[in-house]
C-alpha cells in the first residue's frame, strides 16, 4: 500500500515538472552547472569521483543518497540520511526547500537501489536536461542504462561520452 502511495506521489510530482519546466538538450561543452545524484550503496571511492569531477572542470553539485544512514558520510557532499525520509521512504519537505532555488544545467541520476528517493530529486531539481539510469516515470530527456556489475565511476564516464556526441545548434 505505502509503495502504491509513493509511486503515485512521484509520478505527480514528475508530471507537475515536466510540464512547468523547458526542456533543453545541451552538449557537453555548454554544460556548466551539474546536480549528480548518487547512492552509497556499494561504497564509494570518494577520491576517485572527486578526482572525476575536478577533471569535468563544470561546477558539479553531489546529492549522496544514504537513507539507512543515521548521519551524514561527507562534509562537502549533501547526504540524504533518514532523518530526510518520510515513511513513503520518499524526500521530506525540508529537502524540497534545500534544493527547489539552485538551477543546473543537467542533473545526473545514478540511483539504482533508492529509486523513488531518486526520481523524486530529479524531477524536484530544476534543470533543463535530466539524464538518468533507469526511467520509471519520465522523468528523463536521456537514459543511459547502469548495468548492475557496472560501478559509478565508468558509469559516469558513459555518461560523458554520450552527452560529449550530441551536437545542438548552440
Amino acid at each position: 500500500m505505502f509503495k502504491f502511495i509513493a509511486e503515485y506521489y512521484t509520478r505527480s510530482a514528475v508530471h507537475k515538472s515536466n510540464h512547468s519546466r523547458t526542456k533543453q538538450f545541451l552538449n557537453w561543452e555548454n554544460i556548466h552547472r551539474i546536480a549528480l545524484i548518487i547512492e552509497n550503496k556499494q561504497g564509494i571511492n570518494k577520491s576517485e569521483l572527486d578526482k572525476f569531477i575536478e577533471e569535468t572542470k563544470k561546477h558539479v553539485k553531489v546529492f549522496l543518497v544514504d537513507i539507512n544512514a543515521g548521519v551524514p558520510s561527507f562534509a562537502d557532499w549533501q547526504c540524504f540520511t533518514r532523518k530526510q525520509k518520510t515513511l513513503l521512504g520518499l524526500p521530506t519537505g525540508e529537502v524540497y526547500a534545500q534544493i527547489k532555488n539552485d538551477k543546473y544545467d543537467l542533473v545526473i541520476n545514478a540511483c539504482r537501489t533508492y529509486k523513488l528517493f531518486g526520481s523524486n530529486l530529479t524531477a524536484q531539481l530544476n534543470a533543463g536536461y535530466k539524464c538518468t539510469c533507469v526511467d520509471l516515470f519520465g522523468e528523463a530527456d536521456l537514459v543511459i542504462e547502469r548495468k548492475d556489475k557496472t560501478d559509478l565511476l565508468s558509469y559516469l564516464k558513459e555518461v560523458k561520452k554520450y552527452l560529449e556526441m550530441i551536437k545542438t545548434n548552440k
